[in-house]
């Protein structure tokens, strides 16, 4: 029996491992077919306009070739050369080497230092990201810790926080004590929901984490000189905090998302501005910034939308740009036929799986289920056994991925199954 348990917990790993690799494969070997359009979309400061870029592929069949157009919302087009001078902050490199950057901008004094300065990019999403349990607090005062390799790494628990030396495996307990003395003075109640820290080395050195206590309250946890410093912190509304990105510019300190879908930038001095955006749950996004405006960019399915806020984040334009679906190709739809599902894997949502639509996989799963159920009836197993059950299920829900799994590791006869094919047909 146990034998027979275990051999249940290799097949459902046998299908996990199929999921994840074989329509990989897959999709590698027929990658989609076709070709589409792309489009970019830029704010220009000195039209005080949107200015899109298309690229488009010639219908030739014998020579893939084509070209990029560009225009703005009202169908008036511009050369390459004119969009260059039209998008100065983005094209600030290429205009400085040809020695064609102005000295002013908008009325504004630049150069193409200052200019480059003041752009960033950072991608931002609702999705809350993943918590592993153990995370590294690192020093303020950088010199303390210089090491590559980080000497300890901290949990926080139901009983408070524990600093785990590296080297040892082994609870620092006194500074283990400091820091939930420290918490607890602060009101921070234990465990810990969720911690969020910047990938930056040196803005996760400054700020360290912000944590939510187990009553969703919002604090900021870091260190300075091996000294715990624990400060509670305003939320931006009454809702629960769902995600918090750290901003890439000295005007923000972090992006925040609530419950409600809400949006907030938190400024250095941790005041708040909720943002005009809509509905930001389950979606995530870029934020590019330039010496004149911060850009918030929301994908959504055949459309993307892209608003412009000044650097006071008032809303100044913001414009959606439409795609056309594209039909889905022969591979893909065979492939919908042939797995059930295929398992990936996210930075935020660590590993999902994503089911093909039921009615497409369901008639192949039957399929294999029969010839399943006809080769267990073939080879002298009984149909009542509880395992070869297990076996026929485990096809009919993972199709391909559970015939793949039983095949890899065959169920062995009972006694009696062994003796019952053994006998001669009267």
């Amino acid at each position: 029996m146990l034998t027979k348990i275990i051999r249940i917990i290799a097949v459902l790993f046998a299908v996990i491992a199929a999921a994840t690799v074989l329509p990989q494969l897959y999709y590698t070997t027929f990658p989609p077919e076709g070709r589409s359009s792309h489009k970019n979309i830029c704010y220009s400061e000195i039209l005080g306009d949107f200015i899109i870029s298309e690229y488009i592929y010639s219908t030739d069949k014998k020579q893939a070739t084509g070209q990029t157009v560009c225009y703005d919302r009202h169908g008036k087009s511009y050369s390459r050369d004119s969009v260059a001078r039209l998008l100065l902050l983005d094209n600030v490199s290429q205009l400085a080497y040809e020695g064609r950057f102005p000295d002013t901008i908008c009325g504004i004094a630049v150069t193409p230092e200052l200019v480059s300065s003041e752009a960033f990019s950072q991608y931002h999403s609702a999705q809350p990201g993943l918590y592993y349990g153990l995370c590294e607090l690192r020093d303020q005062k950088s010199y303390t810790t210089r090491t590559l390799e980080p000497r300890d790494l901290f949990r926080i628990t139901p009983e408070g926080i524990q600093f785990i030396v590296c080297a040892t495996n082994q609870i620092d307990e006194e500074k283990s004590r400091l820091f939930t003395n420290c918490l607890t003075a602060a009101d921070f109640r234990f465990p810990a929901l969720r911690m969020w820290t910047s990938p930056d080395k040196n803005i996760s050195e400054a700020i360290g984490y912000y944590v939510i206590d187990s009553k969703n309250e919002l604090y900021c946890l870091s260190m300075n000189q091996s000294v715990p410093a624990v400060q509670k912190l305003e939320k931006p509304d009454s809702r629960n905090i769902r995600n918090i990105t750290f901003g890439k510019s000295p005007d923000i300190r972090a992006i925040l998302n609530t419950e409600n879908g809400n949006m907030y930038i938190q400024h250095p001095d941790q005041s708040y501005t909720r943002l005009e955006l809509p509905d930001s749950l389950r979606k995530s996004g870029r934020l590019t910034g330039n010496l004149f405006y911060r850009i918030f960019t929301l994908p959504a399915p055949n459309q993307q939308t892209t608003f412009v806020f000044d650097r006071n984040f008032r809303l100044v334009d913001s414009c959606t740009l439409y795609f056309q679906p594209q039909p889905q190709n022969t591979a893909g739809i065979f492939g919908e036929f042939l797995f059930p599902f295929h398992i990936g894997q996210t930075a935020w949502e660590g590993f999902y799986a994503d089911w093909s639509p039921v009615k497409r996989f369901l008639w192949l799963n039957l399929v294999l289920a029969g010839i399943t159920l006809f080769y267990k009836r073939r080879n002298g197993y009984r149909l009542s056994n509880p395992f070869v059950i297990t076996d026929i299920l485990f096809v009919t829900i993972f199709g391909i991925y559970g015939l793949m799994g039983i095949s890899a590791f065959p169920l062995k006869k009972s006694r009696e199954e062994i003796l019952n094919s053994q006998s001669p047909e009267l």
